[in-house]
């Protein structure tokens, strides 16, 4: 047991996954060497406790160790105790996961659940027949061992109507917090995450896991129950539903689906047709209404004929007609929709009739299934050319339409002048469409999906279906280009909105597009991209622009192809950087460049610049973000085009802040702030308002810093922004840390973490985890700063930040100082100093000398503690900014005893000695 066993069983770990040694090292923070050395216990080097357990914790995060016991053995074999992990280490990611083999809600803070975006669907007219179902269902959900309801049954018997009636009984029992997702608009699995965190206010920047955590986190805060309609298309999410189910206890699931989830702990129930009466009983007009499918048919006759009354003339024929049907509620429906043309007898003799409309019928179809297909086709060859004709068009629209949409693709049969809104009116009298009113008051016209499935199979079978997407698709690349403009403008909510109406459309023409036509689905997502990133859903967005752009650069000769693919690379590229995908961002965007610059496209090259230099910026090479941001200036003010201008200004501003021309970026935040005013753009007016809040910051003039992010989170809020409000959280959180409120600080760190959390922007996560770290540190908790600053680390080397690598390991080595590693201490203050080199960041540099001191002053060696606390001061008073309180307490308890060992002259003739030296030499002085 020891060393070489730990070692063997962490090279057993690592080989299974395929990781080499020189990554286990780079992902710890250590040359390759020195890890292997610490792992042979070579030249006098020995892995420390804090690096025994970084080991263990990125084992966790890589997945290879999958129980606590695994931790707990490794432990073990270098003879440390579970009790070296903190309570709140092991609550924290990675090792979470290893206390149960569940998915698990996250442990760190979450925000309260949101209501539904939008509410519950509204029925008109009464559910009739379902009285004794909907008692036993409410029951069930009232039992606490039910925590998923199937509603299965086939279309048209009525699962969506009775799931709305459910949800409507149930707010009471689950305070409002009823949330219903409809499924209908969507065939892809992959998206039904994504469709419940629209519902729930949860931005979907990514899939799979990490959105499904977040969504647990949400709905574990509070009893919800979520109701999904029309779950058969996307069966293979079952596993999500699962894992919702799982991690949120206080979670109940209704689900209306053709076919069952096949999960454990599935409530099944059938939702019959209506009773029937039965002919062979003589029966009065009084008694036959008493059958729930009689009395359906006379309500709704009653709609359409007011005077439609049951009587002994009429009650046979309409008793059969419902036997006829089955029962089947929209079958019913359909027929009485044409109470007004036939009377009951008429309309019995139609349905017998033989209708060339079922031949393509399935033969495996069951026979109510039949049924139903007989009455919508008995409903559909009821209707003029023009009519049948609309019909289809609307089927292709999952997401429902507006009626200029339809204007702007319908095209009339030979001979038909009927206008649109003429022929919809038909189609709404005999119940084959629907309409609703949007939140924002815009009309919709939907189709139930059973409807629709029929009206998408004579699409097919008529061979409309090609030119028809294409119609779509044309039309609404007419429709985005005017109205993604408004996304930069004072109606860019409204805007947002109207293309959130449309979203699943876009979804279906992207997705025939990609096969039929990808140029077509090209224009679309380079009009689509910030919207998406608006909206949280970058990763979708860079999904669609991958699998339409693929992989190959594609030779284009024709201008207007290139031109298009030039906006969609462009598009593409910034979709890629927003998920933090920076080898994919800088193809697209070199590609969309390489294209603009043969167009002579100076806008284009101008947006392109500005988006090669955040991408620079990010990965650290600041002089080339630079040369990126001036040259996208000069283009776009040479073209006059004031909107780019600002947006490059704002990110020029921004980075100068970073090389210390403080002046010069304001200067230029200010312009920009100006124009954005002029337009009216909210969002990029809150983003100014937080830079110029950041140089006010850097200055300490927190009274003025406080002032920009007020304003400006109001408006990231208003915009539903939750990426920037968490950035703009994050930034008065450090203003308060400065003014030495820690527990303000705090509770905006954890907003801030909750907020990136929920748009999985995993740059601003790690952010936020190194700022509760060093939260902690300020609070005296070692073990949860140490783990929280460790965790940070090593998310944030992924995007090689130097700035904030080197805010995280300068707290890293004030932690390890104050648990008395002086060596690794040491190690993290040498790196942050090597960084800030780079980064000319005076006041950072004085700090990570000061504690650099402090680690000398410990270790009895009070002169060179002297000589560094010189040179830390010194940087300081060049830096033009005073030594804060919540600096000093990284360093001036240990200083003390450096003054305090040496006499008052030996001191002060170190400290000058010190003050007159570079960082350079002060680093030589202690090789």
């Amino acid at each position: 047991m020891g060393l070489d066993e730990f070692r063997a069983q962490v090279q057993s770990y690592r080989r299974a996954l395929g990781f080499t040694q020189k990554q286990l090292a780079h992902e710890l923070g250590m040359s390759p060497s020195v890890l292997s050395h610490k792992l042979h216990a070579t030249d006098g080097l020995r892995l420390t406790q804090i690096e025994v357990k970084a080991i263990i914790k990125l084992l966790a995060r890589w997945q290879a160790i999958s129980t606590r016991a695994d931790a707990v053995e490794l432990l073990d074999l270098m003879g440390l105790k579970a009790g070296v992990f903190t309570d709140a280490e092991w609550a924290a990611s990675p090792l979470r996961q290893l206390e149960v083999e569940t998915v698990a809600a996250p442990v760190l803070p979450v925000p309260p659940p949101v209501a539904p975006r939008a509410a519950l669907p509204t029925t008109l007219t009464p559910l009739i027949g379902r009285e004794a179902l909907l008692a036993a269902l409410l029951a069930q959900i009232q039992d606490p061992h039910v925590r998923l309801i199937t509603l299965t049954g086939p279309g048209g018997v009525g699962k969506t109507r009775l799931a709305q009636e459910l949800a409507r009984l149930s707010r009471n029992q689950f305070l409002d917090s009823v949330v219903w997702v409809s499924l209908a608009g969507i065939a892809d699995a992959a998206l039904v995450d994504t469709e419940i965190a629209q519902q729930l206010q949860v931005k979907a920047n990514t899939s799979g896991t990490a959105l499904v955590d977040r969504l647990i986190a949400v709905l574990a805060a509070r009893a919800t129950l979520l109701i999904l309609d029309n779950f058969e298309q996307v069966l293979e999410a079952a596993p999500v539903i699962a894992a919702l189910l799982q991690g949120a206890e206080r979670l109940k699931v209704i689900v209306t689906s053709r076919a069952v989830l096949n999960l454990y702990g599935e409530h099944r129930v059938r939702v019959p047709p209506l009773e029937l009466p039965n002919l062979q009983q003589f029966e009065t007009p009084e008694d036959l209404v008493r059958h729930a499918a009689v009395a359906l048919f006379v309500a709704r006759s009653q709609t359409v004929r007011r005077d439609f009354a049951l009587t002994d003339a009429n009650a046979r024929a309409v008793a059969e007609i419902c036997i006829r049907l089955d029962g089947l509620p929209l079958a019913l429906e359909l027929a009485a929709a044409r109470g007004r043309l036939f009377s009951p007898s008429a309309l019995l003799q139609r349905l017998d009739q033989p209708l060339s409309l079922l031949d393509g019928g399935a033969v495996n179809a069951t026979a109510r299934q039949r049924t139903l297909r007989a009455t919508i086709a008995w409903s559909y060859e009821l209707l003029d050319p023009a009519e049948q004709r609309l019909f289809r068009v609307i089927s292709a629209f999952p997401g429902g339409c507006s009626i200029e949409a339809l204007e702007g693709i319908f095209v009339q049969p030979t001979g038909s002048s009927r206008s649109v809104v003429d022929l919809l009116t038909s189609l709404l009298d005999k119940s084959l469409v629907d309409q609703c009113e949007l939140p924002d008051g815009a009309l919709r016209i939907t189709m139930l999906e059973t409807l629709r499935e029929f009206g998408r199979e004579l699409l097919l079978d008529s061979r409309e279906w090609d030119a028809v997407r294409e119609q779509q698709a044309d039309y609404f690349q007419r429709w985005l280009d005017t109205t993604t403009p408004l996304l930069s403008g004072a109606a860019q909510l409204q805007a947002a909105t109207s293309i959130e109406h449309e979203h699943d459309n876009l979804r279906a023409v992207l997705s025939w597009s990609a096969h039929a036509h990808p140029q077509l689905g090209v224009g679309l997502v380079a009009c689509l991209s910030q919207f998406w990133n608006m909206r949280g859903l970058a990763l979708e967005g860079l999904r669609w622009a991958e699998l339409l752009l693929g992989d190959a650069e594609i030779t284009l000769v024709d201008e207007t192809a290139q031109a298009s693919y030039a906006k969609a690379y462009n598009s593409g590229g910034a979709l890629a950087f927003a998920t933090g995908n920076y080898a994919r961002a800088e193809t697209y965007l070199q590609r969309a460049l390489r294209l603009r610059l043969q167009l002579e496209d100076s806008e284009g090259i101008a947006s392109t610049y500005n988006n090669l230099g955040n991408l620079a910026w990010n990965r650290s090479d600041l002089l080339s973000a630079r040369q990126y941001f001036e040259e996208a200036v000069r283009i776009a003010e040479s073209i006059q085009n004031t909107k780019l201008v600002a947006s490059v200004l704002n990110n020029l501003g921004t980075l100068l802040q970073s090389l210390n021309e403080f002046a010069l970026a304001e200067a230029y935040l200010v312009r920009a702030l100006d124009i954005w005013r002029s337009f009216g753009n909210q969002q990029s007016i809150a983003n100014t308002l937080s830079n110029l809040g950041g140089i006010a910051l850097r200055h300490q003039n927190f009274a003025q810093a406080m002032l920009y992010y007020v304003e400006s989170l109001a408006l990231q809020e208003e915009l539903d922004n939750k990426r920037n409000a968490g950035a703009v959280l994050a930034n008065m959180g450090e203003v308060a840390l400065n003014q030495g409120d820690f527990a303000q600080a705090k509770a905006y760190f954890e907003r801030t973490l909750s907020l990136q959390r929920d748009v999985d922007y995993q740059w601003g996560v790690a952010s936020a985890i190194g700022d509760l770290g060093r939260i902690a540190f300020y609070q005296y908790d070692y073990g949860t700063a140490l783990a929280r600053l460790q965790e940070a680390l090593t998310l944030m080397r992924q995007f090689n930040d130097t700035s904030k690598i080197g805010l995280i390991v300068r707290h890293l080595g004030a932690v390890a100082l104050k648990l008395q590693d002086v060596r690794s201490a040491r190690a993290y203050l040498r790196e942050a100093l090597s960084l800030y080199q780079d980064l000319d960041d005076l006041p950072a540099t004085a700090s990570a000398l000061a504690c650099l001191a402090a680690t000398y002053a410990v270790q009895g060696s009070p002169e060179t503690a002297a000589r560094l606390a010189g040179a830390a001061f010194s940087a300081w008073e060049r830096s033009g900014l005073r030594v804060l309180p919540v600096d000093e307490l990284h360093f001036m308890p240990e200083l003390a005893l450096a003054r305090a060992a040496l006499d008052a002259s030996t001191y002060a003739a170190a400290y000058k000695m010190g003050a007159g030296m570079t960082v350079e030499e002060v680093l030589v002085s202690l090789a």
